[in-house]
């Protein structure tokens, strides 16, 4: 598929040959029926009509399910090789030879089964050139005249030639794939919104690429050059990385999908990452030049990566070359111009890959990532990526041979005359002691005994398409039993932040009764319970501040209780624990803790027990969900909500902007801006910088959003702004927040109206 937006591409791709039969994915969470299965008229929910239709439905899903459990059976595995390019012209019209590009040299021949190449800023984006597309049609013929060259330069007739498969074009972007003309092969399009796509099946294989441009971004300071180099606007990364993913949809006859519904999705292109602030701009020529692993330290497209901010779960290749941008024209030699228009080296032009369901990242072998520097008629050095993607090559007659084989078998009790009775394992389901983000699972065991097939599902709640509360789970919603064969149904309670908040709040109890309907039997009830265990994970500050004792051991708080203390006693114990062992400690919030000892430290803290043993990775990830937790963000929407954009951050901003805090979440936020200092003092060790830091946490103090207002402008802005906030406050002095720590006492007022 392609995609254009601005000056990077995505690409997607399912690794399935040949998928004339289309098997349908399981729903994302099975506690979800299809939409098309829902009915807000109770009669006709009773009615046969409407049970024919659910068993009609259930039917297909159960083959599609078997196919995919067969799979093995009709596939057999192969490699592809994939060759991926980017380049930014800057609108200049491209002289050289391309061939050493593609191919390795300048007399090199092609090796790879598909190639994708992307180019930016391929026409001067200009008024003209932007409404009328007749130049950016001119230069990308140029393009593929040159691709198709380059090619198949020198086949002869016996050898395989490369066929363009498809290209696309918008304002400057360009994006073409070519392949083996065995290799052939493309059906479906979409075009919207400043964003063009198509699915294509190579070889017969579901795929997609896609493209889009990423502009150049502020920062702290909103200037791109000079020594006032600043952080990118990660947000706006997020927000058009999630705005593109969650819009883009795909649809066959039977299925409607989105970008990240496939197996592999390469995101490509001049994603404009420069180097962090922290390097000042003549320092960074230097380690261009000496120090590439320090350089990569500072990249922005690391950092943010590392700090969950934009492509957090996308790979890249190790990066060996150099940063591709800024040179000077026809040279190897960066433009270090003097003043304010000395753009530093930075890796603007990358290469990332993510896989999805279904497949595994050990079915990429990367083969090379790198750059060209022999090509210089453009102040960027084009980029490519070689790999062998291994894929499942589909046996059509096998495939048809199973299906019909699946099929003759649910066939064989399908009379409308057999008696269907199904007996259950039991019609409660307890779970016991229930602990924050501690999963707890049972299984429900459904037994045919009669003499059909008996269909089965979950009937959803009032005007929902969910068959329980969200706090519990099933591990699947509807399906069919064949005569004397029994299935298990696994059942799962979790307490996540926001069941915590509402069980917390007292909203809700952990108590749901589904309905169970088996067509042509009757409906079973089962009661799903359980007990909640206190954490302090999950409360608001208001509570936690008044809580003498540790969680397990504190009765219910009222708002009258008096205040125990100026900060949780809970982040204190975490803090004071990381300034003891952590502040050396290289990878913080970056390397993952030990499994299972985010679980270990809850309990610690809940039961107030000392913590004994604990790695310090495991202890800053616990401290990050606990802000995360929280009821109520730390900075509070009235706060974020008057924040206009582009504010400059200065004494008096801080100092309004924490006059709007209750006294609480001040002493909060300044305890930890005083600690994150102190982890600041030992950066030589650490490795850690007052932007990544910034951006960190900057996510939990104010993380208290949903994804689709996540996505929005104004949250987005609070997000900048807030991080920019963070960066000022640890680059200054300790005495701008001196005497800030709010002294509070039972008659203080430590709610705060959000």
């Amino acid at each position: 598929m392609l995609i254009f937006k601005s000056k990077s591409f995505f690409l997607f791709w399912n690794w399935t040959i040949n998928p004339s039969y289309s098997i349908q994915p399981p729903p994302e969470k099975a506690l979800e029926l299809p939409k098309e299965w829902l009915t807000t008229d109770l009669e006709e929910q009773k009615s046969s009509k409407w049970g024919e239709k659910i068993v009609k439905q259930i039917y297909k899903l159960h083959i599609d399910e078997e196919m995919r459990n067969c799979e093995p059976e009709y596939t057999t595995l192969r490699d592809l090789k994939f060759w991926l390019g980017t380049w930014n012209v800057n609108g200049k019209k491209i002289d050289e030879n391309i061939n050493i590009w593609l191919t390795g040299s300048v007399t090199g021949k092609p090796t790879a089964d598909i190639y994708v190449v992307g180019l930016e800023e391929m026409v001067d984006l200009t008024a003209t050139t932007v409404v009328l597309e007749a130049q950016s049609q001119k230069r990308a013929g140029v393009w593929l005249e040159m691709v198709s060259n380059a090619l198949n330069r020198g086949a002869k007739n016996d050898e395989t030639s490369y066929v363009l498969i498809e290209h696309q074009i918008l304002v400057g972007v360009f994006l073409s794939r070519d392949g083996r003309d065995d290799d052939d092969g493309c059906d479906g399009s979409i075009g919207h919104d400043g964003k063009q796509g198509r699915r294509c099946d190579p070889h017969e294989a579901y795929g997609q690429h896609g493209l889009l441009r990423l502009l150049a971004s502020g920062g702290p300071s909103r200037e791109r050059g000079g020594s006032k180099r600043g952080f990118p606007q990660v947000r706006a990364r997020r927000w058009v990385n999630g705005r593109i993913c969650d819009n883009i949809r795909f649809k066959t006859e039977d299925e409607t999908f989105g970008i990240l519904d496939h197996q592999l999705i390469f995101w490509i292109g001049d994603l404009n990452y420069r180097i962090t602030s922290d390097v000042p701009t003549l320092r960074v020529f230097d380690y261009a030049r000496d120090d590439l692993d320090y350089l990569l330290k500072k990249d922005q497209l690391k950092v943010s990566q590392r700090a969950g901010l934009a492509f957090e779960e996308f790979t890249e290749p190790e990066v060996k070359f150099p940063p591709t941008y800024k040179y000077k024209k026809y040279t190897t030699q960066y433009d270090k111009k003097e003043g304010k228009k000395c753009r530093a080296p930075a890796w603007c032009d990358r290469i990332l890959y993510k896989t999805g369901d279904g497949a595994s990242m050990d079915d990429i072998e990367v083969l090379t990532y790198d750059h060209i520097m022999k090509l210089s008629g453009s102040d960027h050095k084009p980029i490519f990526c070689e790999m062998n993607v291994r894929v499942k090559e589909y046996d059509p007659a096998k495939r048809k041979k199973i299906q019909l084989r699946i099929e003759r078998e649910l066939k064989k009790s399908e009379n409308s005359a057999a008696k269907v009775h199904v007996e259950l394992s039991g019609d409660e389901i307890d779970f016991g002691k229930l602990k924050y983000r501690t999963p707890e699972r049972r299984t429900l065991t459904i037994s045919n005994e009669g003499e059909g097939n008996a269909y089965f599902h979950f009937l959803p709640k009032a005007e929902d398409s969910h068959i329980c509360k969200r706090l519990f789970n099933v591990s699947k919603a509807y399906g069919v039993v064949k005569p004397n064969e029994k299935l298990d149904i696994e059942m799962e309670a979790l307490i996540d932040p926001e069941a915590a908040h509402e069980l917390n709040g007292g909203h809700d109890v952990l108590h749901d009764v589904l309905v169970l309907r088996v067509e042509h039997d009757r409906d079973y009830y089962i009661t799903m319970f359980g007990d909640y265990v206190m954490s302090c994970f999950g409360q608001s500050l208001e509570n936690l501040i008044r809580m003498k004792a540790p969680a397990r051991e504190s009765s219910e708080i009222s708002s009258n209780s008096p205040v125990a203390m100026a900060i949780p006693k809970e982040l204190w114990r975490m803090v004071d624990y990381m300034m003891q062992y952590g502040c050396d400690s290289a990878g913080l919030w970056t390397d993952k803790g030990i499994e299972g000892e985010d679980a270990l430290i809850r309990d610690m803290l809940d039961e107030g027990r000392p913590f004994e043993g604990i790695d310090v990775h495991s202890m800053a990830d616990c401290l990050l969900d606990w802000f995360r937790a929280l009821q109520s963000p730390l900075i509070p929407e009235k706060c974020t909500s008057r924040i206009e954009k582009g504010e400059k951050i200065n004494s008096a901003f801080v100092d309004a902007f924490m006059n709007m805090m209750s006294p609480v979440r001040k002493n909060v936020f300044v305890y930890m801006i005083m600690f994150l200092r102190e982890l600041l003092k030992h950066a030589e060790s650490n490795d850690l910088t007052a932007e990544f830091l910034g951006m960190i946490f900057s996510q939990v103090f104010i993380v208290n959003a949903s994804k689709k207002q996540q996505l929005s402008k104004e949250y987005r802005v609070a997000q900048e702004m807030v991080t920019e906030l963070l960066i000022y406050l640890l680059k200054s002095t300790a005495q701008q927040l001196a005497g800030e720590v709010v002294a509070e006492d039972s008659g203080s007022e430590a709610s705060d109206e959000d």
